[in-house]
């Protein structure tokens, strides 16, 4: 018998993984490296999800209150490290669905993530935002919510690597 379900997302930034995860496994624990350069706003606390501060960087609303992403690729060995260690402590918790939002765009960057499942004796399904035409990666740069460069969205579209054990969604949210 089961624990659970892991769900490992996969697609260039802007794909629309976390609009996916948050209409298709709304309860489900997250986790993202995004959320390691998440840094609350204090002066915005008082703010709910309707009041919109300003800032200079993207703004997320999580967990109640308003967070600047700052993001800083010297850290992102870190931040994924932290994503794999926050992975562990929701499959020991026993958390009945879990999502690891992040790129994923090569095999070997979550094959530890579906590994620790299966130990855990979770079941994992792999869903690809796989990018197939030039106008999904156009919508990709145009709608990806953390700044990321264009050639960086390109070169994640172009080195997007299919996996056989995927469900395919497509990037205009079409299944």
């Amino acid at each position: 018998m089961s624990n659970g379900e892991v769900i490992i997302m996969r697609g260039p930034s802007g794909a629309g993984k976390s609009t996916w995860q948050r209409e298709n496994a709304p309860d489900a624990h997250v986790c993202s490296a995004d959320d390691f350069w998440l840094m609350p706003m204090i002066e915005a606390s008082h703010l709910d999800k309707h009041s919109v501060p300003e800032s200079k960087y993207p703004i997320v609303y999580k967990s109640g209150r308003w967070h600047e992403y700052i993001f800083n690729p010297a850290s992102q060995s870190e931040a994924h490290a932290w994503c794999v260690k926050m992975f562990l402590v929701a499959l020991k918790a026993g958390h009945e669905q879990i999502v690891v939002d992040n790129t994923n765009i090569k095999p070997w960057q979550y094959d530890h993530y579906v590994m620790m499942a299966q130990m855990m004796d979770y079941n994992v399904r792999i869903i690809d935002f796989q990018p197939v035409t030039i106008a999904d990666i156009n919508l990709c740069v145009e709608r990806n919510q953390h700044r990321v460069p264009a050639e960086t969205v390109r070169a994640m579209c172009c080195e997007f690597v299919p996996d056989e054990r995927a469900e395919l969604v497509f990037i205009t949210g079409e299944k």
